[in-house]
């Protein structure tokens, strides 16, 4: 038998769906069709042809360029040190 590697989708205007748009949302292939998770215990399933022909709602989401624009964000935030003066 073979591994099943599901594809995984991101929503780009998940305020089409009265969600929040800092978060990310992530619809992972089953069998059947894309799952998304809302929040804990909560899923709406979308059909596959939607999630992959619909470019402008789902976007492949690729783990590496999304760690790379966190690693980004994370180096334009103005961080203060705090220095403690010895006597």
């Amino acid at each position: 038998m073979q591994d099943f590697k599901p594809k995984h989708y991101r929503l780009v205007k998940p305020e089409l769906f009265k969600l929040d748009r800092k978060k990310l949302y992530l619809a992972a292939e089953t069998p059947a069709g894309y799952t998304l998770k809302i929040e804990e215990g909560e899923w709406v399933g979308f059909p596959k042809r939607i999630v992959e022909n619909n470019l402008k709602l789902f976007k492949p989401y690729d783990y590496g360029e999304h760690k790379a624009y966190n690693r980004d964000k994370r180096q334009r935030v103005n961080r203060f040190l705090l220095i403690k003066k010895t006597k």
